[in-house]
């Protein structure tokens, strides 16, 4: 789920796509997390034990890119994140402007969040999307602001691509960001 749309990215893929790609058109993030804290979060909190100042968010890809988003974006809609291998790239490292506007308006940022990405995500077939490179800038990036509140932990996974990297992602991110906990 992407604020942005990637025209150049949808019209090189599409001819060797095997259906459409209808979801990339549609952009749609802001509407998304809008459904999230306004219809979705009350249902669930009003049916369910459910504590509405500690819920977590796990994406891999574009959905690591929409907990990104949403740490951004949504105004404490969730506290923890597990972020994999996010599409930094889409919107043309869009996402870096999205945290520069934040850095401008907040200084503190109360979430824990575990980032990770195969180290084979950056090689043959790969090099347009820099998902080593933009990753490590972004964690460096968080390292220079110093945010009041903000946890992480960064991981970079030996022999995985962009596929096998999501079960231990899974694995170690939920044992970070509920780490510690009775």
């Amino acid at each position: 789920m992407f604020p942005t749309l990637e025209y150049e990215w949808i019209e090189r893929v599409k001819p060797n796509w095997p259906e459409p790609i209808p979801s990339y058109e549609a952009g749609g993030a802001y509407e998304f997390l809008r459904f999230l804290r306004e219809e979705l979060f009350p249902l669930i909190e009003e049916e369910y034990r459910a504590d509405p100042s500690d819920r977590a968010i796990y994406g891999h890809s574009g959905g690591g890119y929409f907990g990104l988003f949403s740490l951004f974006e949504g105004d404490g809609a969730f506290q923890r994140a597990i972020v994999g291998s996010p599409s930094l790239w889409w919107g043309d490292f869009h996402m870096f402007e999205l945290e520069e506007s934040y850095a401008q308006s907040n200084r503190a940022f109360p979430a824990r969040v575990f980032f990770s990405v195969g180290l084979e995500e950056e090689g043959e077939g790969y090099e347009k999307y820099k998902m080593v490179t933009a990753l490590r800038r972004l964690t460096e990036i968080l390292e220079r602001r110093q945010y009041e509140g903000l946890e992480w932990q960064q991981h970079y996974f030996e022999d995985e691509n962009h596929q096998s990297v999501v079960a231990p992602t899974i694995s170690r991110g939920l044992r970070y960001i509920y780490g510690g906990m009775d």
